[in-house]
């Protein structure tokens, strides 16, 4: 049996080690350590399971649901799962199908009248209201066909597209900073930090404190080293104590999008949204200079710090901000 390091695995399958390592905090996997390496490994059981997750992932399950489905362990199990699932999707479908008939009706009816200075008029059609208002469901009998993994990629990319993005804004901020390197430079630099909130009572004097993170240096050496940097808001006149230093944002606007503790691979959904939108561009002459501007923001800091009753304690919520600014036109 041969052992796989966590940074070896990341790299194959294209995932976070911070997402391998939150996989196994919920129970879906687990490493192993290995003689002579102070890390995580993973074995070819692990592997296989990976896989598994994966393939459950591109059908849109949730970890949760995903949990559920293996460690049941039943065929019976996992039907029922996914048919409650297919019930939502044909939900989904019908409603997009309803939309998709007013469009329909209205089209014709643009057709219809076709003169100018009429928009108002069809807009105004009572029929043409009451139908999208109170349209009916239209059963229809979905016919089952082979699906193979290429047709289930490209489903998702167009899935994928995100269309709730928020844009917002960042004022000006003082931040203390703390950076730390290694295989699991997150956890290593949170640990740092918790200690500077805990010693200079920082909520005490800014309960409003934001926390922001970014990969710092992104790229991992060939040991499967990287950076993660956090940044939390303070006071302008707070001291700040070594390895900490102050530093400055100087905000602007951005595209946010909220996701939940381990959906890291959104990111990719964040940049496609940018890169194909009308009236935003990325803007990558933005502090961190690293990572082109990119942050994470960890969301609901005072409850996360004034309840931290375990070390294994994360984040639920995160939002990926994303650095643009308008197209010139």
């Amino acid at each position: 049996m041969e052992l796989q390091t966590i940074s070896q695995v990341s790299k194959a399958f294209k995932i976070s080690t911070r997402t391998l390592r939150y996989y196994e905090e919920i129970g879906l996997i687990e490493s192993l350590k290995k003689e002579g390496y102070a890390y995580r490994t993973y074995d070819d059981g692990v592997i296989k399971r990976l896989k598994q997750i994966l393939v459950l992932r591109k059908l849109r399950l949730s970890l949760k649901e995903i949990e559920q489905i293996l460690k049941n362990n039943e065929i019976s199990y996992a039907v029922e799962v996914l048919n409650d699932k297919l019930e939502e999707l044909n939900d989904d479908i019908n409603a997009l199908d309803n939309v998709k008939n007013a469009m329909l009706m209205f089209i014709d009816k643009l057709k219809v009248i076709n003169e100018k200075n009429m928009l108002e008029k069809v807009l105004d059609d009572e029929t043409l209201i009451q139908t999208v208002l109170a349209m009916a469901d239209i059963n229809k009998s979905f016919i089952a066909k082979k699906v193979g993994m290429e047709d289930l990629k490209m489903a998702n990319n167009i899935l994928d597209i995100l269309k709730n993005v928020r844009i917002v804004y960042l004022p000006p901020i003082k931040v203390a900073s703390i950076c730390a390197y290694g295989k699991e430079p997150e956890d290593m630099a949170m640990k740092i930090l918790l200690e500077f909130i805990e010693k200079s009572e920082l909520l005490k004097y800014k309960p409003d404190a934001k926390l922001y993170g970014f990969n710092n240096p992104g790229e991992q050496d060939s040991e499967g080293n990287y950076g993660y940097e956090y940044w939390i808001t303070i006071p302008d006149d707070f001291e700040v104590m070594g390895p900490l230093e102050k530093k400055r944002l100087a905000g602007g606007m951005y595209g946010a999008h909220c996701i939940k503790f381990g959906n890291f691979s959104e990111w990719q959904q964040l940049e496609k949204w940018a890169n194909n939108n009308d009236e935003y561009e990325l803007d990558y002459n933005r502090e961190p200079g690293g990572m082109c501007g990119y942050l994470e923001e960890h969301m609901n800091v005072y409850e996360y710090f004034t309840t931290l009753d375990s070390k294994e304690k994360r984040f639920q919520q995160i939002d990926l901000l994303i650095p643009l600014k308008a197209k010139n036109r």
